[in-house]
């Protein structure tokens, strides 16, 4: 089964090596590595709307340089893509995404 794991290049909640690397470790394949350097724990939740910026700066707040918008458009599409090659290969080999539903 492909797995795709991602891990924040400064995360202050889930430092490495705690976090992703035994996940990784623990699986027969090698898993899709990504790791976005720069940012941090929160970086991986949507950006923030204004209001909410202002009353939990601690979670919607990324580090200087940081572009949290621009990288879930490149994350958002490498999930994408990752789950349409990966589905796309459980549906050729008539995995769950390709079984035949059954008529009531």
């Amino acid at each position: 089964m492909p797995v795709q794991l991602w891990r924040a290049g400064d995360d202050e909640i889930l430092p490495a090596p705690h976090y992703v690397e035994p996940v990784a470790a623990a699986l027969p394949h090698r898993p899709d590595l990504h790791l976005i350097d720069g940012a941090r724990h929160y970086d991986f939740l949507a950006p923030c709307p204004p209001d909410l910026a202002r009353r939990i700066p601690e979670i919607c707040a990324s580090a200087p340089g940081f572009d949290r918008a621009a990288f879930h458009a490149r994350f958002n599409a490498a999930v994408v893509a990752f789950f349409g090659r990966s589905l796309g290969r459980a549906a050729q080999a008539g995995g769950p995404s390709g079984a035949q539903r059954k008529a009531p």
